[in-house]
């Protein structure tokens, strides 16, 4: 079914679309089961069309938007999941804290404030468009273990809000106005406004280990989700294997004691039975930090990549002839089966949109250099591997393993060298 174009028909559609830059490629629409009438959410891998957006901001149709990788809005979903949020138009006490702690976090009200059925949405649309995962990143740092949601995601929807259910910020009070006139009084924040310099890619870059942590992170977000999925909701009485299993997927992960107790602080927003032990704040943080202690001579071991097998046999067959002494040769097999998993660490990103972004934003040019089939071999990296790496990489070339690429490196601004690897060279004969 065509759109109709632009003009006075759909213009709250219009008005939406053009200021929160919604993905269109799917929605989830809300339904109730057939015994007990209970909401559900259902995602449809359709597109979201400007006729459906309209019915969701008339409050006709419930509808929930996915953000792209790339998005200029930060959303947080605020709910009391220990009462009744509302008591008709009156918002309850810890609804309250939470909305007034949210935005002393955030340095700044929303630009748009929704009524919801169980508390709030807000929505601080941005003047710059940010990667995902550097802006919830970000936003989780700023909200620290205050139990809100960072939504929409790439991953997870939430309520276009519907004009009859806006806020006035400020007051809490209903404004009764048209969508599209609320729109275009909406203030727009300045990334650096919420989060100082942070949100920039030399800020980033400039904290190797933070950088690194998030990498992991984003590396490892879809296992836990995954692992979070089979484990709740938590149920009391039955807490302590999905405890100790989350624990471990978490410190596995990398993540912090604080950060994990954010995941678990989600855990139990999505467990509204549960009233166990857990839900004290102090006493969760005590149990994780137990936890965390008993297993601190674990460490995990590295990602294990699927081809290593193939790597190690790729690396026997470059190092069968060498210039260097014989007791590099084994030195030398490990600093090519490294390159190699790394090359396949970022062949495993460029297929993720979202990780695609997040590397993007931090190192210029790098969606195009991968697309041209260019891998970026940092020196860090290579140091890494062998610190005699400078001898190495001509050999490597001369080998036919690499072939250096004829884009420039610029240091301060995070651009490595770029080099075309080819290990099929070595398979067969």
């Amino acid at each position: 079914m065509q759109e109709p174009k632009r003009g006075k028909a759909l213009k709250k559609a219009h008005s939406f679309d053009s200021t929160f830059h919604p993905y269109r490629g799917r929605y989830t629409v809300q339904g109730r089961g057939q015994l007990f009438g209970e909401p559900f959410w259902q995602t449809r891998h359709e597109r979201l069309t400007l006729g459906l957006i309209e019915q969701a901001i008339l409050d006709r149709l419930v509808v929930g938007f996915f953000v792209s990788t790339v998005p200029n809005v930060l959303g947080v979903d605020i709910d009391d999941h220990r009462g009744a949020a509302w008591t008709g138009s009156e918002a309850s006490p810890l609804l309250l804290s939470l909305y007034e702690q949210t935005c002393q976090r955030l340095r700044a009200q929303p630009s748009l404030l929704v009524q919801s059925p169980h508390g709030l949405h807000g929505f601080w649309v941005l003047s710059e468009r940010i990667p995902a995962e550097v802006l919830y990143g970000l936003a989780r740092e700023r909200l620290g273990s205050l139990p809100v949601e960072v939504k929409p995601t790439p991953a997870s929807s939430l309520r276009i809000p519907a004009e009859r259910r806006i806020l006035d910020p400020k007051t809490l009070q209903l404004l009764s106005l048209p969508f599209e006139l609320v729109a275009q009084s909406m203030p727009v924040q300045h990334p650096a406004f919420l989060f100082e310099a942070g949100y920039l890619p030399e800020t980033i870059r400039a904290s190797l280990v933070e950088r690194r942590a998030r990498a992991r992170l984003l590396q490892n977000l879809p296992r836990i989700e995954k692992v979070e999925e089979e484990l709740l909701p938590l149920v009391a009485g039955r807490t302590n294997e999905p405890f100790l299993r989350l624990c471990l997927a978490y410190r596995c992960a990398g993540l912090s004691v604080e950060e994990a107790h954010y995941r678990f602080a989600l855990c139990l927003m999505r467990s509204p039975r549960y009233q166990g032990e857990l839900r004290d704040a102090r006493r969760l943080q005590q149990r994780i930090e137990c936890e965390y202690r008993r297993n601190r001579d674990y460490t995990p071991k590295a990602r294990e990549i699927q081809g290593s097998l193939f790597n190690a046999m790729i690396a026997e067959r470059v190092a069968l002839v060498h210039p260097f002494a014989r007791q590099r040769t084994k030195p030398l097999q490990r600093f090519v089966t490294r390159i190699l998993e790394w090359c396949d660490w970022h062949d495993e990103i460029i297929t993720n949109p979202g990780q695609t972004a997040f590397f993007d934003y931090l190192y210029p040019y790098y969606r195009k250099n991968r697309r041209e089939g260019l891998y970026p071999l940092p020196k860090s990296l290579l140091f890494k591997a062998n610190e005699r790496y400078r001898q190495l990489m001509p050999w490597l070339e001369q080998r036919g393993l690499i072939e250096a690429s004829n884009y420039p490196y610029v240091p301060g601004q995070g651009i490595c060298r770029y080099y075309r690897v080819e290990p099929g060279r070595f398979v067969g004969g």
